[in-house]
């Protein structure tokens, strides 16, 4: 079991955690599932449970708004479908307990109810509070003076428009120059934009409700957090894997140029991908295909170095990427490390999981790229 997991897997009076990760993969023979939401105020304070019949849950690692989802349940007039908030859980129905696990807390944006003739359903289109970020945006110019915590005045900003529930990983950077940002800007760029000036990224919210502040980290410093494997005995990969291949607009040099940034100095970095192993390199394609990118307001030339790396993974990994799906697997979230073995198309790789869809009905539909060493 990778750490990952053994994070995330309730703890159970009655099961290990091994023992509940097998019957997810259907190890002990079928499992039986379901679906539940809890109801809660706009302070994500528990106040009622609602069950739902049908919907879905998507993620999108590298959209704006992660985690979106349309849920069907009967219609209730008492639910305030504008400050309620819905926390829906997959449920691991086990014979002495049901093992439940959370899948993100949502707003409600529309729920037109339908009279079947058996009784009014509602389907409720749903967001999480990335959608929050998005909607609200500075009246008037925003300044942010010199020598400003970044991690901080982004922490701060979260708990000025009401956020409780904060994980931030702390960093010493601090802005070199007055910035000032436009009215109209989103508090969603805001943040995003201070994030990248460190390397961090971009604000994301887990399947708990927490808003989410941590640094990028390479794929090559990455652990496997999730595997699947096909040719085992309890393999739940579905047919229809898929294998794409794009060799022809990698780029394998890249030019980076900050401007704007916190020194008077100009930065610049350039990083050639050389490594004979990688299928994408200047030696194994044999001519060069550059890309030239401008940033602005990196703090200095040590994170310039590190993000010309994240550009240059990120370009790389376009190269092969993977669409599969498995029954709903309720332990994805945020740009899971993935491994996948995949005996027919002679796969034993890393991959990292650009976006999924959780059908409560069906199947989990799952995107990834392969993870390129560069």
């Amino acid at each position: 079991m990778t750490n990952y997991l053994a994070n995330l897997i309730p703890h159970s009076r009655f099961y290990t955690q091994q023992e509940i990760l097998d019957t997810l993969y259907f190890r002990n023979g079928q499992r039986v599932d379901s679906y539940k939401a809890y109801l809660l105020d706009r302070n994500d304070i528990k106040i009622g449970e609602i069950p739902i019949e049908s919907g879905n849950i998507s993620f999108s690692a590298l959209g704006q708004i992660k985690r979106s989802g349309t849920f069907k349940t009967r219609y209730n007039k008492d639910i305030d479908y504008l400050t309620n908030r819905l926390h829906p859980h997959f449920i691991l129905k086990m014979p002495k307990e049901d093992i439940e696990f959370p899948l993100g807390i949502f707003l409600i944006a529309t729920s037109p109810p339908v009279d079947t003739g058996y009784g009014i359903d509602s389907e409720l289109q749903v967001f999480d509070k990335t959608i929050i970020l998005s909607r609200n945006t500075l009246e008037k110019p925003l300044t942010i003076a010199a020598g400003t915590n970044i991690v901080n005045y982004c922490v701060r900003l979260l708990a000025e428009m009401g956020f409780v529930r904060i994980s931030a990983i702390a960093n010493d950077a601090v802005t070199g120059r007055t910035i000032i940002l436009d009215p109209a800007t989103s508090m969603l760029e805001v943040i995003n934009t201070l994030l990248k000036m460190i390397n961090y990224n971009g604000i994301y919210f887990d399947r708990n409700g927490f808003a989410v502040i941590e640094p990028y980290t390479l794929p090559i410093e990455r652990s496997i957090d999730i595997e699947y494997i096909a040719d085992s005995a309890s393999s739940v990969i579905t047919p229809g894997f898929v294998n794409e291949l794009n060799l022809f607009d990698i780029p394998n040099k890249f030019n980076v140029v900050s401007v704007n940034n916190e020194t008077e100095a100009i930065l610049t970095a350039t990083f050639e991908n050389r490594n004979p192993l990688s299928p994408v390199s200047i030696d194994r394609v044999g001519w060069i295909n550059s890309m030239d990118y401008e940033v602005s307001d990196i703090t200095d030339q040590m994170v310039l170095n590190d993000y010309i790396k994240r550009l240059a993974y990120n370009y790389s990994e376009k190269y092969n990427k993977t669409t599969f799906t498995t029954p709903n697997m309720p332990f994805h979230d945020y740009y899971n490390c993935l491994y996948l073995g995949y005996p027919r198309f002679d796969i034993n790789a890393r991959y990292l999981e650009t976006s999924w869809t959780m059908n409560f009905t069906g199947d989990m539909k799952h995107e990834a790229r392969r993870k390129v060493d560069i």
